[in-house]
């Protein structure tokens, strides 16, 4: 997978699905640190990108990191953005600053985990079970072409789930 970019696509319907239970910014700080290691490997040109963490332990670990550094990196984005547009007056555009620890920690786990499955599928260098085992089962279960078309169709689906549900009005509970 190049990178961050098609990562991004299943993450959107979940979005949807799951509102503020899921962190499209923190999903995405997880996939950046998820390839730390492979753009390491490509600055220095190793035959093999993908290591340690591309495994599910270092994913788990790597996972507890983004938990630890992006859940207040991340509210200290969505503070920055809406101070930005309550200066421009744009309040439809406000955004909630808190993500609530078990939504940081659902975000990191589907984000870490779901990284390796996804480049199990394409990468001969990623042993998802090291190090108990050298064997991907994951890969080419589908052609490296559908997955792309399966992350692009994701993303596309999820962002259309996103718009209709803001433009819907927000149910509150009467007390």
């Amino acid at each position: 997978m190049p990178f961050t970019p098609y990562h991004m696509g299943p993450a959107f319907p979940v979005k949807g699905a799951s509102g503020a239970r899921f962190s499209l910014l923190l999903y995405g700080y997880t996939q950046v640190l998820m390839d730390i290691e492979a753009l390491y490997r490509i600055l220095n040109h190793e035959p093999e990108l993908h290591g340690f963490s591309h495994t599910f332990i270092g994913a788990t670990l790597i996972g507890a990191v983004a938990l630890v550094t992006g859940k207040p990196l991340v509210e200290f984005w969505l503070k920055c953005w809406n101070r930005l547009i309550n200066i421009t007056h744009a309040e439809q555009f406000l955004v909630v600053e808190k993500i609530h620890w078990k939504a940081a920690l659902s975000t990191v786990a589907i984000g870490s985990w779901l990284h390796i499955v996804l480049d199990a599928i394409m990468h001969h260098d990623v042993h998802p079970f090291a190090p108990f085992s050298e064997a991907n089962p994951f890969l080419r279960i589908i052609d490296v072409r559908e997955l792309h078309l399966f992350c692009i169709t994701t993303a596309l689906f999820g962002l259309a789930w996103i718009g209709v549900a803001s433009l819907l009005p927000v149910r509150r509970p009467e007390n």
